[in-house]
């Protein structure tokens, strides 16, 4: 329990003396946070359309839904649907849409061609529903927002060639991006700021616990563990703190008696 009480007290004594430098190094390390956040993060722009799509029915479906639950139904077909959409014949198909629709100079086919774009675009299916998204993700939020609606427009016609869907609709249009979507500068200078002051006061405490001086009657009991008998008081402290009041020096009697 003692030993408890000592270090809560360390750690007291240290906030008390040393909390200018807990201060600093959290200051410094919001600064570095948000430093790095704002100018060493490259930002990446999303744009997302949510899908809709209907199957064509016929009996086959109808066999397939007797069969199985509805909803296994409905996953099944998502997934082959998805499947369709990120085939590398798709992905060339947007690739050329690009091209033609704005230019070989803003899309040139070495730079985005199938390969790329199925990097930049993740089409997933919405759990137990007829819905599907398309998420474009780059560096240019113009981009970002061009490539998602010619993916939305391609996707139509793919669907209803490949998968003779009865109807592929866009529940919601994908938007330009404003903000990149990792921008976590808040974030991230938070994070600084307690961990410059963590790692701050990580310093500190490793340097109290491995200076062996004996600076007041406490350390040398604490430390040696045998009772102090005596002390020298330090007059020179005491004469500076204003304690103490210093004694005159004979020359100043000389001279008073010397003008008497």
């Amino acid at each position: 329990m003692k030993n408890n009480e000592i270090d809560i007290l360390l750690i007291l004594e240290i906030l008390k003396k040393r909390w200018w430098a807990l201060v600093l190094c959290s200051v410094i390390g919001a600064s570095l946070a948000l430093s790095y956040s704002r100018f060493l993060v490259t930002p990446i722009y999303k744009s997302t359309a949510l899908m809709y799509i209907d199957p064509k029915p016929s009996e086959q479906i109808y066999n397939l839904a007797f069969e199985t639950t509805a909803i296994t139904y409905v996953q099944q077909m998502m997934d082959t649907n998805v499947k369709i959409l990120t085939t590398r014949d798709f992905m060339e198909s947007v690739a050329k849409e690009l091209t033609l629709k704005y230019g070989e100079e803003q899309y040139p086919s070495d730079d985005f061609n199938a390969t790329t774009l199925a990097a930049m675009i993740d089409i997933t299916a919405v759990e137990d529903t007829k819905l599907f998204n398309i998420q474009v993700k780059s560096t240019d939020q113009q981009k970002a927002y061009e490539i998602a609606n010619v993916a939305k427009d391609m996707s139509i016609i793919r669907l209803q060639k490949i998968a003779e869907a009865n109807a592929v609709t866009v529940a919601d249009p994908p938007i330009k991006p404003t903000e990149a979507s990792n921008n976590n500068s808040a974030r991230n200078t938070v994070i600084g700021f307690f961990l410059g002051a963590v790692l701050c006061f990580g310093v500190l405490l490793l340097f109290e616990m491995f200076d062996v001086r004996i600076k007041s009657e406490d350390d040398f009991v604490n430390t040696y563990n045998i009772p102090l008998l005596g002390s020298v008081p330090n007059f020179e402290r005491a004469y500076k703190t204003g304690k103490r009041t210093k004694p005159r020096s004979s020359s100043s009697g000389k001279e008073k008696k010397a003008k008497a």
